[in-house]
């Protein structure tokens, strides 16, 4: 209830914009009149991933940005979430509770909720479209772990940007913060047309095609669940790095 009561702006603005936003960019991949009867799962992941994308190409390939504008949206408003008011409540609660690394890390977890938060409002546009352009049922039994494995690497991959954003929010100004934030994300994701095809698979944009991972053996080496460690680890080192930045604009200068 607090961070809808301190960022209710923001908060309102980005669940049903993903919402419409996977709707939207589910309409744009998915013609019902155009398709023959095809499962949920074959066309939820087409929509999600795009179909048809070639991940090893050098090419540049819209349907990849496509894919991420869910993300570029999210950067901007979650990190506006995380920075609005950041020094006051920082302030607040190093006074109260003596200790401003818990306040930072509580802060940056309700940040990883939004983050999941914000790809399953995005699932869930894309998924009600999808279910009413298909024939209503599941090619396999493998449907709900590929969609865990999505959200799991939609958080992955938006959460870092978020804490990145947020911190050049606060060493500098939110609008910023945001800016360069996305900015950053959308050069990581041309990396992915422009670096060799065995370097691009440590990109951590590319982590957002799940389905690709398991398919384009080409350009993917090992197995999702490597690359979805290997994303955990990212974010923790970004978070904590953000912690050590952000430890040394505590008003109170404590050592926690």
């Amino acid at each position: 209830m607090r961070i809808l009561k301190n960022n209710g702006k923001f908060v309102l603005i980005l669940f049903p914009l993903q919402f419409a936003v996977g709707c939207y960019i589910a309409f744009l991949r998915l013609d019902p009149r155009f398709l023959e009867a095809h499962s949920f799962d074959t066309l939820f992941f087409g929509a999600w991933e795009g179909f048809g994308v070639d991940i090893a190409s050098s090419d540049f390939d819209i349907q990849i940005i496509f894919s991420l504008i869910s993300l570029i949206i999210a950067i901007p408003l979650l990190s506006g979430v995380m920075s609005r008011q950041y020094l006051t409540k920082s302030c607040y609660c190093a006074t109260r509770f003596g200790n401003y690394i818990k306040f930072y890390f509580g802060e940056a977890f309700k940040a990883l909720i939004l983050c999941a938060s914000s790809g399953l409002a995005y699932a869930l546009g894309i998924g009600a479209y999808s279910f009413f352009a298909s024939d209503k049922t599941l090619s396999g039994g493998s449907f709900f772990g590929l969609f865990a494995q999505s959200l799991l690497a939609y958080a992955i991959v938006l959460f870092p940007m978020v804490i990145i954003a947020t911190v050049i929010s606060l060493l500098s100004n939110e609008k910023v913060g945001m800016i360069v934030g996305t900015v950053i994300f959308a050069a990581s994701a041309a990396l992915i047309f422009l670096l060799p095809t065995g370097i691009r698979q440590w990109i951590p944009a590319i982590w957002y095609f799940v389905n690709a991972i398991s398919n384009e053996k080409e350009v993917f080496a090992q197995s999702p669940y490597v690359y979805l460690a290997v994303g955990i680890a990212f974010d923790a080192l970004i978070c904590i790095i953000a912690c050590v930045i952000l430890k040394k604009k505590d008003v109170l200068r404590e050592e926690a």
